[in-house]
């Protein structure tokens, strides 16, 4: 899910692993990004243009719907927890771990992700 979000959003990683569920915006279809993981921190995007309201499509609100009952609890109300329930310590071991394999698997040549 957090994948599918990046690319049909137009996330960033470092976007995507600080939502919370309060940036949802589910009558609009739009998602709020305010933050963003840093070095395993959350803090406020580095520029005031990466601070926005990203559109999203009516499939993409019902698979965040679907992935809301099925979410790890995070104390911080993460849309993408790490299993324990906090931000996950770096999105670049998200990326090599999860991204690059599922690239491998799929038999794609390797993209960047940021």
């Amino acid at each position: 899910m957090a994948f599918k979000a990046c690319i049909l959003a137009g996330l960033r990683a470092g976007e995507l692993c600080g939502l919370q569920w309060e940036d949802m915006d589910w009558n609009s279809g739009q998602i709020h990004v305010r933050r963003s993981l840093w070095h395993g921190q959350l803090q406020t995007p580095k520029s005031s243009h990466s601070v926005r309201r990203v559109d999203l499509s009516s499939q993409l609100i019902g698979d965040f719907k679907k992935w809301k009952l099925a979410c790890p609890i995070s104390e911080n109300n993460l849309l993408f927890p790490s299993p324990e329930g906090k931000p996950p310590s770096d999105h670049d071991i998200l990326v090599k771990r999860h991204f690059s394999a599922a690239l491998r698997r799929a038999g794609l040549r390797h993209v960047p992700f940021s």
